[in-house]
């Protein structure tokens, strides 16, 4: 992360990911949005690395994640991921 992880730099991101966070357990792109694949990713991927995964609530996640992880009816080819996540 090219060394600039700061405390002034990384106050208030948990916070802020945790409240993205939908009650189905996947992650939008701000407060009260839909989750969505790609920022359930990348969500869980800044809190990783910003050390606050353990706020989530991973249970909800990864049911949402085992869940969507099956085949859907609207995959039309293998090369449609988006039904994936």
């Amino acid at each position: 992360m090219l060394n600039i992880a700061t405390p002034a730099l990384l106050d208030k991101v948990a916070d802020f990911i945790v409240a993205c966070q939908s009650y189905e357990g996947g992650i939008g792109g701000e407060p009260g949005n839909e989750a969505h694949g790609g920022n359930t990713f990348c969500g869980l991927a800044a809190a990783m690395i910003v050390g606050c995964e353990h706020q989530l609530d991973l249970h909800s996640l990864l049911v949402r994640l085992a869940r969507r992880s099956r085949p859907a009816a609207r995959c039309k080819s293998s090369s449609d991921t988006s039904c994936l996540l």
